[in-house]
């Protein structure tokens, strides 16, 4: 009887061993499984493809593109990337509006104001060129306008709602002249080129590359520098679809990385870079390097200091820079009414950009 007791205590004590051993094995297991569905939750938390908007010309962006940088990155993500080009900032806003791109770079200071007016829901995340000689007014050599008061009457090409036709009103506006004054011609800027070479004709504000085709037979009135100078400066900024940067700031803050890899590249070897813009815009190195100097590039903590973008506690001055260009646009009748400053400092995002500098 005390052995089979004996025996019973064993067989008891081994049973109860088992069955503690299953129960942390179980549980081992279910952690497992969780940890692998959070994983793969994390996953599924990025998209199949972003969609980018760009603009042909030369910019840090155009470096990122052409090297396959953001591919190499995301790819590793399972995330494709889709880039699209345009040729006007107002085509930007309305593939923003409607979600069929989720990035765009290169966009101009006018189509930003319009999207505040408009409440397209974006923000800037980057504000990397401010314009200099690569936008500027061009006439016809033989023409006989030497002056922008001669301009009266005469048929002038530019891209409407973009940084050129904000400098092309403000140059009228120094020089005693309204819009009503000439004939404002709304193109792209392969249609300038066309329309110039056809002689359709007498002038235009546009931008690089088009604008240097466009000065081998005709003469550069003011720049885009020359109006900063006088209180009309113009720049590009980065912008993101607010919905997408709040679900997936990773991704921007993968690009901006991007950005910052190709001002290096350009800082420190110019000649590779003028390689790629050449390559991609089919022009001469020269005429990329040029082409280069006409834009002055800010980095990232000149975007991040008060006179751009500023930081998140502080923004910067471009929400006052957007506003009044935003203004002008209201007094030339381009856009319906005035907004507050509160209003452009809503669409300034500079954590994306802070988060990256910060690391």
């Amino acid at each position: 009887m005390t052995n089979s007791k004996h025996w019973i205590t064993i067989t008891f004590l081994a049973l109860m061993t088992i069955l503690l051993v299953a129960c942390n094995n179980s549980k081992s297991v279910g952690t497992t499984s969780k940890a692998e569905t959070t994983n793969t939750a994390a996953k599924e938390e990025l998209p199949k493809t972003v969609n980018i908007g760009f603009f042909e010309y030369i910019d840090d962006n155009l470096i990122v593109k052409q090297q396959g940088w953001l591919e190499e990155k995301l790819s590793k993500l399972g995330v494709n990337v889709n880039w699209v080009a345009f040729q006007a900032g107002r085509d930007a806003n309305n593939a923003l509006l409607s979600k069929s791109i989720d990035i765009q770079i290169g966009i101009g200071d006018p189509p930003v104001s319009i999207a505040v007016s408009s409440k397209i829901p974006y923000e800037i995340f980057w504000a990397g060129q401010t314009v200099g000689e690569a936008e500027a007014l061009a006439v016809k050599k033989n023409k006989g306008i030497s002056k922008i008061t001669d301009l009266k009457g005469k048929r002038i090409a530019t891209t409407s709602a973009s940084t050129s036709h904000y400098s092309l009103l403000s140059a009228l506006e120094i020089n005693g002249l309204k819009a009503a004054d000439v004939q404002i011609i709304d193109l792209t800027p392969p249609e300038i080129l066309s329309a110039w070479k056809r002689g359709d004709i007498d002038a235009a504000y546009t931008w690089d590359p088009g604008l240097t085709e466009l000065l081998k037979d005709g003469t550069k009135l003011i720049s885009s520098a020359d109006l900063a100078k006088q209180g009309h400066p113009t720049g590009t900024y980065g912008v993101v679809r607010k919905e997408f940067g709040e679900k997936y700031p990773k991704i921007v803050e993968l690009y901006i990385e991007q950005l910052i890899r190709a001002q290096k590249l350009y800082a420190e070897n110019p000649d590779e870079a003028a390689k790629i813009w050449s390559e991609a815009l089919q022009i001469t190195k020269e005429d990329a390097a040029k082409q280069a100097k006409g834009s002055n590039w800010l980095t990232p903590q000149q975007q991040l200091s008060d006179t751009f973008l500023g930081t998140k506690e502080n923004i910067g001055n471009t929400a006052k820079s957007l506003k009044k260009i935003g203004d002008f646009l209201v007094d030339q009748q381009s856009i319906p009414a005035k907004s507050e400053v509160p209003s452009y400092e809503a669409i300034i995002n500079p954590t994306y950009l802070e988060s990256v500098v910060n690391k």
